[in-house]
């Protein structure tokens, strides 16, 4: 019998399988690359979309997907890549795709190569703001039923006359936002639907499970009644992952890993104390005062001090 990571790990292998070759290139502040995900190493998220839930466990076998990166400030950093992450929640989308589709975010062109295969979909209209990606990605996603236009998806769905049968939204840089805003996407998103049409948001299932248990508003509310107390002395946490992304151990935030405490909003909308007391727990992490990770997890311990590499103070570099 197959364990979750067998599982997840063969369904993405399946997808790399059916994606086109990317070249290696680089045009203007963008380029795409190769990505890897080696075996016995826990440097990847997994996303479970029957289960709504991220998880983080060794890589069964090799994997080599690609990887679009953007130079910002005076590094790359990944825009996008095919990561275990990215497939898997691209395949939970394209099952339900049909008709005429509207995508908004290009990225590495995953998603609308996945539905272009479809022989339900008709056709796959893409909008993404950068020209330097629609530059670099489309010629390697060229298909028959794919057509790319550059623009702020949001303007061309209020601007269009055009109706669709899927639209698919994945314009967020991180997990986050994804979730905070899926309600409103999708609500603005409807108005371009063809009758009986169907919106989804980038992991809108982690949404729909936040949503229905609360777990944002639960923690504005915890937060608020205790004065923030929980981030005066934070503690190691080992039996339960963050809500949002699926991180363990981590300094418990009311549910939430620091990050995600941040990104969803529940930070700010738990008041101005709260906020002051999350700035100094953030500050203390980056000097490198606190550890999110215990030794139950050595391989993702491993991977945050060789990304967060300390000085002989003990401090991050």
């Amino acid at each position: 019998m197959q364990t979750e990571s067998e599982y997840l790990a063969n369904e993405c292998a399946k997808i790399l399988a059916t994606l086109p070759d990317y070249p290696s290139i680089e045009r203007g502040n963008f380029k795409i690359s190769k990505g890897f995900a080696k075996k016995g190493i826990s440097d990847n998220f997994w996303y479970n979309p029957r289960t709504a839930r991220i998880s983080y466990f060794a890589t069964p076998f090799d994997m080599e997907y690609p990887a679009l990166h953007q130079f910002i400030g005076n590094k790359w950093v990944v825009w996008m890549s095919g990561s275990p992450l990215e497939c898997l929640s691209m395949k939970s989308h394209a099952q339900r795709a049909s008709g005429h589709m509207l995508i908004g975010g290009l990225g590495l062109g995953i998603l609308a190569w996945l539905c272009a295969a479809k022989p339900l979909v008709k056709s796959v209209t893409v909008v993404e703001l950068q020209k330097e990606v629609i530059d670099l990605v489309g010629p390697v996603v060229g298909h028959p039923k794919i057509h790319i236009i550059q623009g702020d998806v949001r303007q061309h769905i209020q601007d269009t006359k055009s109706k669709y049968d899927f639209i698919s939204l994945d314009i967020w840089p991180g997990i986050g936002r994804a979730a905070l805003e899926a309600f409103d996407a999708k609500r603005y998103a409807s108005q371009s639907l063809n009758r009986g049409g169907v919106v989804r948001t980038w992991l809108d299932e982690i949404a729909d499970r936040l949503s229905k248990t609360n777990a944002i508003d639960n923690a504005v509310q915890q937060a608020r009644t205790t004065r923030g107390k929980m981030l005066d002395q934070p503690q190691m946490v080992g039996n339960r992952a963050c809500e949002l992304c699926g991180a363990k151990p981590f300094i418990d935030c009311y549910g939430f890993c620091m990050e995600c405490f941040i990104q969803t909003g529940i930070c700010q909308a738990s008041g101005q104390g709260i906020i002051d007391k999350m700035r100094r727990l953030w500050d203390r992490g980056m000097r490198g005062e606190l550890n999110h990770l215990a030794e139950p997890y050595p391989e993702l311990y491993a991977h945050i001090q060789n990304t967060y590499p300390r000085n002989e103070d003990g401090k991050s570099n």
